[in-house]
């Protein structure tokens, strides 16, 4: 047996002693145990900053909150953001948005408790939270880098541009290129087959990750938890790449938080096709 395995994400043969499983999509963003592959341990704390940050996002957060996705801790996630106050009261209170079950809490320290709904009623709650604008593009390009060499193996490595979704995924600006594509539906308007990939993303599975090769480049979507987070358009020569069966006009990974599905996307665009004509009759 080889003594090292070949890492995605470092680009290189690494010792067997420093690998371990990565979720493609972490469990806690809606992935699978059936979505990983090897990879360098030192990965983690790249992949763990960005999905921890993604994860926190209020957006995701909620959406988190409302699949009651628990990850690997089984805690359940309700967003909490202890710098919230009571405008009208001057009062510092931790507030705990719990949409699953409709509420939300707002604990006093000063109070040493919850306090009653009449005693925050018709008053304004002011909280902060972050958004970091790079962070659902870092982590499309994450994903994308494991779920190309997921579905394609070695060719991936071999006849995409790895290195460019690497650069964007660590932030390395020195290295990342112009010829990696963001598609981005806030700054550009999407083409009638972007739009197509995107919505296709939102409805296959709890999280998804759609791949469609095309000529010199393929493109990747991913979405978690039934939101967009992004589109990369990776330099590549496809020619090289399997083109039927179940990789025909490319390929669909989806989860619905405990199994994964898996196609081409010549199914899933038909099984969207029949979804779109039951609803028009």
């Amino acid at each position: 047996m080889s003594e090292t395995t070949f890492c995605i994400y470092e680009g290189r043969n690494i010792p067997n002693t420093e690998i371990s499983e990565e979720h493609i999509i972490p469990l806690s963003l809606g992935g699978t145990n059936d979505l990983v592959i090897l990879a360098s341990k030192s990965i983690n704390s790249v992949a763990g900053e960005i999905e921890g940050k993604l994860g926190n996002e209020l957006s995701m957060f909620l959406r988190r909150n409302e699949f009651d996705v628990r990850g690997h801790s089984g805690k359940r996630p309700v967003p909490t953001y202890k710098s919230g106050r009571i405008k009208e009261l001057d009062l510092s209170v931790q507030v705990q948005l719990d949409k699953r079950n409709k509420e939300m809490r707002l604990y006093s320290p000063r109070h040493n408790r919850f306090l009653e709904n009449a005693e925050s009623a018709g008053l304004t709650i002011e909280f902060n939270t972050e958004i970091d604008l790079t962070t659902k593009i870092r982590f499309t390009a994450k994903v994308a880098i494991g779920a190309g060499y997921f579905i394609y193996g070695s060719l991936f490595a071999r006849f995409a541009k790895v290195e460019q979704l690497r650069a964007l995924m660590k932030l390395d600006k020195e290295n990342m290129s112009d010829d990696l594509k963001v598609i981005d539906p806030m700054v550009c308007e999407l083409t009638h087959r972007q739009e197509q990939i995107r919505e296709m993303g939102k409805a296959f599975g709890l999280s998804s990750v759609i791949v469609v090769p095309s000529e010199g480049h393929i493109v990747f979507s991913v979405s978690c938890l039934g939101e967009f987070c992004g589109m990369l358009r990776v330099p590549a020569d496809t020619t090289r790449l399997p083109n039927s069966g179940a990789y025909k006009w490319g390929h669909i990974l989806a989860s619905d938080g405990k199994k994964l599905t898996r196609g081409s996307f010549e199914r899933g665009f038909l099984l969207m096709k029949e979804l779109a004509a039951k609803h028009e009759a």
